[in-house]
């Protein structure tokens, strides 16, 4: 299966989540899509908000819409940013009409808001070990997927070495063995010990 296949899983699994969790999970997104600045990204930064090359990314773990959540949606310190992405935990958080209020709020400042499936999307760009870490070493879904994404990469691997040798010419001084030689027989009793009933 490929990984984007898992898109509405992990989509669904990231609207499950509690608050601390979304956060963590959002935290260690910030981590793998900025690796030059991680001495600045640590647990706390998707939740107070952090800046990288002039954006605010922080994460929303609740419903935003209501006016003084918004109001009190930027950090108080000013940091100075053009831009804002922030990571919607659930789907109303990141309509249009939050970034219309959002707009009025805060003028001057231009606003991005991921959805749960923007945030899956961006997670499963990432090679598995590292989707295994954003998503916690010790969540259900990662330690799911990287079992079926490597079964799925050892069916390749063995697709590639049969594809080999079926395709691959045969040498001029090949000679076919005969059926009452036993060569043959040795190599069929070693398939079923090799690839089990169901693979």
């Amino acid at each position: 299966m490929n990984k984007l296949n898992y898109s509405s899983i992990v989509e669904e699994h990231i609207k499950s989540l509690d608050d601390n969790t979304f956060l963590e999970v959002c935290s260690r997104l910030l981590e793998k899509l900025f690796p030059d600045h991680t001495s600045s990204v640590n647990g706390e930064s998707a939740k107070q908000g952090i800046v990288i090359e002039s954006v605010l990314y922080k994460a929303l773990p609740y419903n935003v819409s209501s006016k003084p959540l918004l109001k009190n949606l930027l950090p108080k310190n000013k940091i100075p940013f053009n831009f804002c992405t922030l990571f919607a935990k659930d789907s109303g958080s990141a309509n249009g009409k939050i970034k219309e209020k959002l707009n009025k709020l805060y003028p001057g400042n231009v606003f991005n808001i991921w959805s749960p499936l923007d945030i899956s999307g961006k997670i499963l760009s990432f090679e598995m070990k590292d989707i295994t870490f954003i998503l916690g070493s010790n969540s259900l879904l990662a330690s799911y997927m990287y079992n079926t994404y490597s079964e799925e990469r050892n069916r390749s691997i063995l697709k590639s070495i049969f594809d080999y040798l079926f395709n691959a010419p045969l040498p001029d001084d090949f000679k076919k063995p005969a059926d009452d030689d036993l060569k043959l027989k040795k190599i069929e009793d070693k398939i079923p010990l090799n690839f089990g009933h169901y693979q």
